[in-house]
């Protein structure tokens, strides 16, 4: 479950941060089929990071659109597809976070790993990508 989603549905919700509240919102973020959320707070939305330029997610989008989750992961390696995309304002960390949302936005569903890379789920297959290397 993405932290940063949990913070602002807390910054949106009135509850007090607890234990018990943050299981309660993470339980509200898990049901959330369409993994849409919508927030009304200034403070919640801003506290969700936006890595990747709209133009270059249209260009992911595109590029990921007959993709599996698995034919991401090897695009998204070094000399990879996805890896050799020419982009306008997103690094090679807000890559893999565009991919990530590509999937959401076709039905799946995806959040960060403790181990900084984006775990992808598709109805029948997950797969995690690390995040690329800045060099």
């Amino acid at each position: 479950m993405n932290g940063y989603l949990l913070s602002s549905l807390w910054l949106e919700s009135v509850f007090s941060n607890t234990a018990e509240t943050t299981e309660k919102l993470r339980q509200v973020a898990l049901q959330n089929k369409r993994h849409v959320f919508t927030f009304y707070n200034p403070n919640a939305l801003s506290n969700i990071p936006i890595t990747f330029a709209d133009g270059d997610f249209d260009a992911v989008r595109d590029a990921t659109r007959d993709m599996s989750s698995d034919q991401a992961l090897e695009a998204l390696k070094s000399g990879g597809s996805l890896a050799r995309l020419r982009l306008q304002g997103t690094d090679r960390n807000g890559l893999s976070d565009a991919v990530a949302c590509a999937f959401v936005e076709r039905g799946g569903a995806a959040w960060e790993t403790h181990l900084g890379g984006t775990k992808i789920t598709m109805p029948s297959r997950t797969a995690t990508a690390a995040r690329p290397s800045s060099s």
